[in-house]
């Protein structure tokens, strides 16, 4: 009876949430305000001239990973790329270049923990801009016979500059 109850409800459930695309903008929602920390966006300053922006994001997974799996990491802010070499990703109390996280199957990004990302941009100005986050990530343990598996991750937030 239970089972059958149970069932039910589960179907009543997926036919709330109506076609793929607003099934697609749903999960979208949530990923976005799960993998953006918003709270702790704040301009990079030295003496008083604004050099970029820092903010965390975390994992959208059901578990951590190395950075070694983290493959094609990009960041554009307006649409627009940023130079790979002008982000730091920092996690573990320590500061990488996004080049270099393909080479760091010793760094752990716990499901749990943020990490914090540094943008350094010269012309950033004023206004509501959108940053976006592109990244592949290599499933570890998967490849047994084969190509591991590869999910495509991607996120963005908008933001004002004061």
């Amino acid at each position: 009876m239970k089972t059958a109850a149970l069932s039910a409800k589960l179907r009543r459930c997926r036919l709330n949430y109506g076609t793929a695309e607003e099934m697609g903008e749903f999960m979208e929602n949530i990923f976005n305000r799960d993998f953006f920390r918003a709270e702790s966006l704040e301009p990079i300053t030295v003496r008083g001239v604004c050099l970029g922006v820092t903010f965390q994001i975390l994992f959208p997974d059901s578990r951590g990973t190395h950075l070694s799996c983290i493959e094609d990491f990009q960041l554009f802010i307006d649409d627009q790329p940023v130079d790979p070499y002008r982000i730091r990703f920092c996690l573990n109390n320590k500061e990488f270049l996004v080049p270099a996280l393909g080479f760091l199957a010793e760094e752990y990004w716990n499901l749990q923990e943020y990490a914090r990302i540094k943008v350094y941009i010269d012309d950033l100005k004023q206004g509501t801009h959108k940053i976006s986050i592109e990244y592949n990530y290599r499933v570890p343990f998967t490849g047994g016979l084969g190509e591991c598996v590869r999910d495509k991750v991607r996120g963005f937030y908008s933001f004002t500059m004061n």
